[in-house]
């Protein structure tokens, strides 16, 4: 799938794993065409096994390297990690299924995370639309994944134009 998209997209690749793992795929994906790649804390769940994940992926060539926490995960032990990824993505739903319902208690792990000092990218995934976008930019987001609210749209450029311009308008730049 990665490798059929990589040839036609316009973008660089966003890949979120939610496979165990992880490592033992990297190079694969990266010869598909994945830019940023993602695995999940909870398949790796202690620093010294994070750090196994993230070094397997630099040496395989991953240009990005990101970490994906549940809603349910707190974002302490990610503190350590800081320098080691250049993408947080917070869980905003269980992954499992499209379509769910936005859990608004995980903005304050953005603001926490923002507040330890992570300067690199959050990225929010699950329940990001027109109505969520907005409070996930102002907690501290800057990368955003909208499935169901862009693909059950009528008017998915618009859509998008118009997502983008919400989040613009509400980030903390500068």
């Amino acid at each position: 799938m990665v490798k059929a998209i990589s040839k036609v997209a316009t973008v660089p690749l966003d890949v979120h794993l939610m496979i165990s793992e992880p490592a033992r795929y990297a190079e694969a994906f990266v010869k598909a065409g994945a830019y940023v790649l993602t695995f999940h804390w909870e398949v790796a769940p202690s620093v010294e096994e994070a750090r196994e994940v993230i070094r397997a992926f630099r040496d395989a060539g991953v240009e990005k390297v990101g970490i994906s926490i549940n809603p349910d995960t707190g974002h302490e032990p990610l503190e350590e990690l800081f320098d080691e990824v250049d993408l947080i993505l917070v869980m905003s739903v269980f992954p499992g299924f499209g379509g769910q319902k936005f859990i608004p208690e995980v903005l304050d792990k953005v603001r926490l995370l923002r507040a330890a000092g992570y300067e690199g990218w959050i990225e929010m995934d699950g329940g990001v639309n027109g109505d969520t976008i907005a409070r996930c930019a102002e907690a501290g987001t800057d990368v955003f994944v909208a499935g169901s609210a862009i693909f059950g749209a009528e008017d998915i450029p618009g859509t998008i134009a118009s997502f983008r311009e919400i989040a613009m308008e509400r980030m903390h730049v500068g």
